[in-house]
């Protein structure tokens, strides 16, 4: 293959639109929606089971003082960042609460560093990092914000231009 038959190649292969910034009228801008969905729902589901006495019972356990308060509570910061960030109205403040949720929640419930057993140290180590992960994910989301098709992005046409 000639070097001007690999660059016509390249270009239908359409690379620029995978790092240009997708339009308005681009199918890519559903992507952060979809992101948004994927990573709400796991809030959403998590804060339901902070609830749940046995919850509340292995937190406390853990040492957390007044679990009975301060896990419904933190359910209920996951729950509002989650729908925040799900429907892209003040997403990066959703974002926070998400972050400020996780780190305690990583470093208490998830000491891995004090597990003996293989076997379970494995599990919370996966867990801590699964957090870790989502801790990042949520830190990009409060930088970057919610992206297209949120409430966020969206602004009125200029009614001035309708005369």
């Amino acid at each position: 293959m000639h070097e001007t038959d690999q660059l016509n190649h390249l270009s239908l292969c359409n690379f620029d639109s995978i790092s240009s910034k997708p339009t308005k009228t681009s199918s890519m801008k559903y992507v952060p929606l979809i992101g948004r969905i994927l990573f709400s729902i796991i809030f959403m589901y998590s804060s339901l089971s902070k609830f749940s006495s046995g919850f509340v019972y292995e937190a406390a356990a853990k040492g957390i003082p007044m679990a009975d308060i301060l896990i419904p509570f933190s359910g209920i910061l996951e729950l509002v960042g989650a729908l925040t960030i799900l429907s892209g109205f003040m997403s990066r403040w959703g974002a926070w609460l998400i972050v400020i949720v996780l780190i305690p929640v990583s470093l208490i419930m998830h000491d891995f560093w004090t597990v003996s057993d293989p076997i379970r140290h494995e599990l919370v180590l996966l867990t801590f990092m699964r957090n870790m992960g989502l801790i990042g994910g949520a830190l990009m989301i409060a930088y970057f914000g919610s992206g297209p098709v949120s409430i966020d992005d969206y602004k009125p046409e200029d009614d001035n231009n309708s005369n």
